[in-house]
């Protein structure tokens, strides 16, 4: 017999045939689906050269072997009489067919995922603007510290692809949202409302990267396109390009043909400033003291490098705002920062809407802490405006909720959070938000579902146990609130405003001594912040000591202390409430007014907002200095200025309340008691239980029933201390 029909007889021929069918088929799924699932390409180099290498090896075999019904032997040891080579051949054949067919049906689908086409895009898009999903590139470096950098990636991408008009983005946020979640891209894209997600990762090795990404259609699963660059960090802007323009070109080829894209990335050409600027936006989504500090340096390293990375200017501009906020920066200084760099930013870029938003809001603030009450009304109209330029930013729509739920515009801030919320619904930010609004609208199981919402999509925020908290005390649960408290200086230990207002709380809870364990606390980590001052100065109060407070109380008004919680106000009330007990209470007035002039005018323009709030602190000393008929007359026009302002009077129910006692109205005064103030528990009220020792308020305390709902705030009081006190031992470990 030849050696052709012996190779024949022995199914030579048909084992190569399948083993190159089965290979091919093999290769071309790993190409095609390795990028996926963001497997390195060594991996699919490593199987084409096993296949190669393992062939001679195989065809060997099958001269060497023979398939038999006891299992594989020798093919010298098998008898020609009972060969079974003819049936195996047959089912070799089988198998090569079908691996041919598979090959053929594996290629139309990834050809029909793969190019982009008209009739493949309007399956799902002839109705409306092409819609995309980009989900966080995933950090495949084995090392977490890259996380900012594949997230940052993501964040960069998102933002050159929302340049893009005729394509619809879904928000930063909503996308992160399902960050390290293995679910079904159609039910993302469903929850997020579009028709396309944008997946890949990152992979980063000293200045070596890879990236990988593939658009999905939702619908189907198939890949509209997908692509891997391989390069060094500094080709990392030249990635984003192609990456934004190859997406943004697939996604708008059916609605408007071969249209160039002209999409921009991130302001800077230095590597090293974008990764800090990177790094500088990891810090700013967590949010606490410590992260938002290395978020200002982060961006301040970059800005040294690149002085006009105009990106970075405006992230720092809002990382002062942030600051301010949490009393990490004085006001005035905040303030004045912010606006320097983002008129630095406009003048280089005046179509930077959201530069212009900021700066309204900023310079309003300003002017408002200046004595034009107005102002924030006006901004209020002028981020309208631009909101309405850019219906589908989140981030306009934060900052007119914001100025809205300042001037006490709560229904309509409520309108805008609901509206951002459409467009984001995985907005940790924006739920927090509506948690705000409802509270306000004293919605508190409403506000307590937004919280909670916001904390499930963004675990471990610091400030959310701090609304929960408030929502408690609202209630009447003063445990839940200390516990929520806790919870908040846990995740955020660096936060000294946490702990020096459970300190000033405690103090007013007669808990003297565990109000000295987190003054303490607060006096370690910023012994000269406005709030960890006002704990010392409640501390003096809760002991009687009113040499002490005296003392420091005016030292806080002499350094013109930033109103942080009630700060400032305390220092105000303090040295006019010690004047009157000395009986020199003009002495008292006119230091006040030696360091804020106007004090004693409550329809000047001349003084900040926190004088205003603290002008209040002052009915007393008024009445005694002035008069009643006086003082009544200037609590009238304290009122009203409050109101014109934006100001909720629900929020303020005893400065109503004393208001009416010094008209006189003694009867709407006790009544207003009665419904309005005694009716809240007495954790809101350990703030207010002193007023009515106010010699004013005296026609007023002496009603039974006045007196009656003030004996059961002292022993709902007593109680409550008898509540906390294995909280608080625990707490602090004895």
């Amino acid at each position: 017999m030849s050696l052709f029909s012996e190779l024949k007889r022995r199914n030579v021929f048909r084992v190569a045939t399948a083993y190159i069918i089965v290979a091919w088929l093999l290769t071309e799924v790993l190409a095609t689906l390795m990028p996926m699932f963001g497997v390195p390409e060594w991996v699919g180099k490593a199987v084409v050269i096993v296949v190669a290498v393992t062939f001679v090896p195989v065809i060997i075999f099958a001269w060497a072997f023979e398939m038999t019904p006891e299992g594989i032997k020798r093919e010298k040891d098998v008898d020609r009489g009972v060969s079974i080579t003819s049936q195996t051949g047959k089912k070799l054949d089988y198998v090569t067919i079908i691996a041919v067919v598979l090959g053929v049906a594996f290629l139309a689908w990834s050809k029909s995922g793969m190019d982009v086409s008209t009739r493949d895009l309007e399956v799902t898009e002839t109705s409306g603007a092409p819609s995309v999903a980009v989900l966080p590139f995933v950090n495949m470096s084995g090392n977490a510290d890259n996380e900012y950098f594949s997230d940052g990636l993501t964040e960069t991408l998102l933002h050159m692809l929302a340049q893009v008009p005729e394509i619809k983005v879904a928000a930063r946020t909503s996308s992160f949202a399902f960050k390290g979640q293995q679910q079904d891209i159609r039910k993302i894209a469903l929850a997020l409302g579009v028709a396309h997600v944008l997946e890949g990762s990152v992979q980063r090795s000293g200045d070596k990267i890879r990236v990988t990404a593939q658009l999905i259609r939702a619908d189907d699963g198939f890949h509209v396109w997908s692509s891997i660059y391989d390069r060094t960090l500094n080709d990392i802007f030249v990635i984003q390009d192609e990456i934004a323009t190859d997406v943004g070109h697939s996604l708008t080829t059916s609605l408007l043909g071969e249209k160039p894209i002209e999409i921009k990335g991130i302001g800077t050409d230095d590597v090293v400033a974008y990764d800090l600027y990177l790094q500088a936006l990891a810090q700013r989504a967590i949010g606490s003291y410590g992260a938002l500090r290395n978020a200002e340096e982060f961006l301040k390293q970059a800005l040294l490098l690149d002085s006009g990375f105009l990106d970075a200017k405006r992230d720092l501009a809002q990382i002062y705002v942030q600051q301010q906020s949490t009393g990490l920066l004085n006001q005035d200084e905040a303030f004045a920062d912010a606006a320097e760099l983002l008129e630095q930013v406009l003048s280089a870029r005046t179509d930077d809407i959201a530069s212009k938003a900021l700066l309204i809001t900023v310079e309003s603030f300003q002017a408002e802490n200046a004595g034009a009450y107005m102002a924030m009304v006006d901004a209020a109209a002028q981020l309208q405006v631009i909101a309405d330029q850019a219906p589908n930013d989140v981030d306009l729509k934060r900052t007119l909720y914001q100025v809205l739920n300042n001037v006490g515009r709560l229904d309509e801030a409520l309108q805008v959070v609901e509206q951002a919320l459409l467009i984001d619904p995985m907005n940790a930010e924006v739920h927090y938000s509506l948690g705000n609004i409802h509270m306000r609208l004293k919605n508190f199981e409403a506000a307590r579902v937004a919280f909670s919402r916001s904390l499930e999509l963004s675990p471990n925020q610091p400030n959310i146990y701090g609304k929960l908290s408030d929502i408690d005390i609202a209630e009447g649960d003063g445990v839940g609130a200390v516990q929520n408290i806790l919870e908040t200086m846990r995740i955020d230990p660096k936060d000294n405003e946490i702990a020096a207002m459970l300190a000033s709380y405690l103090y007013r809870l007669g808990l003297v001594e565990d109000g000295d364990y987190y003054r303490d606390r607060a006096l370690l980590i910023s012994p000269n912040s406005p709030t960890a001052r006002m704990a010392v100065l409640e501390g003096y109060n809760a002991r009687g000591d009113r040499s002490a407070s005296d003392k420091l109380a005016r030292r806080m008004v002499a350094d013109d202390i930033d109103e942080r919680h009630g700060s400032y106000f305390e220092a105000v009330y303090t040295v006019l409430r010690n004047a009157i007990a000395s009986e020199d209470v003009e002495d008292g007035l006119a230091f006040v007014s030696r360091y804020q002039p106007g004090f004693n005018d409550p329809t000047s323009n001349e003084i900040s907002f926190k004088v205003r709030f603290a002008q209040e602190g002052a009915f007393a000393a008024w009445d005694a200095a002035f008069g009643r008929a006086t003082t009544s007359k200037m609590a009238d026009e304290y009122w009203r200025v409050l109101l014109e302002s934006g100001i909720v009077a629900s929020e303020f129910p005893t400065t109503y309340m004393e208001v009416l006692a010094l008209r006189g109205e003694v009867d709407e005064a006790i009544q207003f008691t009665l419904d309005e103030v005694l009716t809240r528990p007495v954790t809101d009220a350990i703030w207010w239980r002193e007023i009515f020792d106010l010699p004013f308020m005296s026609a007023v305390t002496e009603d039974p029933r006045v007196r009656a709902g003030l004996q059961q705030w002292n022993e709902d009081a007593i109680q409550l201390r008898q509540d906390l006190r294995p909280i608080l031992d625990g707490a602090s470990g004895k």
